[in-house]
């Protein structure tokens, strides 16, 4: 517990921070807007039973028509004991042997590089793969599960785009000494216009994983 504790008030200090000098060669990732052509998509990743770990787990990112950025929804449940976990956009997918360390570094399209530590306030500077910088780490009571949502604006659900994430995969790491626990590949769940492809539901009816899509769309007619 004590080790959590160091890490939460680390992060705290970071977090709460308001004389940061910003350096000129500051790399800031702009913000994705979507458009027809890349909206109403939805990946998830769902992490496997591994025999190192209890972990498991899914996220969802899903990109509104029109809207700016992903909606995320992160769950994670058999959290080891006394751990805070980070969880990371990884620039590989996990290969055929499901080793997690050859999924590559972090996602880093903007060249953000990690010798800062990512700041909550400015999440246009991290590396944009890093969910846990940006939105916090997975920190939980004794046998209690985690989740979090939330909007990230600087990932796109369209190939060919720099933040493009649907070929990478989703790293969750042990922060004391971040190995590496379990990983997954992103899998498209929908395709633009319907929710979801196999049972052709018409997107106003359809609540995925939990996200609620028209909730998610609030601010459209």
């Amino acid at each position: 517990m004590q080790s959590i504790l160091t890490i939460l008030v680390l992060l705290g200090l970071s977090v709460s921070s308001t004389a940061v000098a910003v350096s000129p060669n500051d790399t800031f990732a702009p913000v994705v807007t979507n458009d027809n052509d890349a909206g109403d998509v939805l990946y998830q990743a769902t992490l496997p039973h591994r025999q190192n770990t209890t972990l498991r787990g899914w996220v969802t990112l899903f990109a509104p028509r029109d809207g700016d950025g992903v909606k995320v929804h992160a769950d994670f449940w058999g959290i080891p004991d006394n751990e805070a976990l980070a969880y990371y956009i990884h620039e590989d997918p996990v290969p055929a042997d499901g080793n997690c360390y050859r999924t590559g570094n972090p996602f880093d399209p903007y060249g953000s590089g990690d010798k800062a530590a990512c700041n909550m306030t400015r999440p246009q500077t991290c590396q944009i793969g890093d969910l846990s910088g940006k939105h916090g780490p997975i920190v939980t009571a004794h046998h209690q599960g985690f989740e979090a949502r939330y909007n990230d604006l600087y990932l796109s659900a369209k190939p060919g785009e720099p933040a493009y994430f649907g070929n990478r995969s989703i790293v969750v790491h042990r922060m004391s000494d971040n190995e590496r626990l379990s990983c997954a590949n992103f899998v498209l769940v929908t395709r633009p216009g319907l929710l979801p492809v196999a049972l052709n539901v018409p997107l106003t009816s359809y609540s995925p994983f939990g996200f609620d899509v028209k909730e998610v769309r609030a601010d459209k007619p």
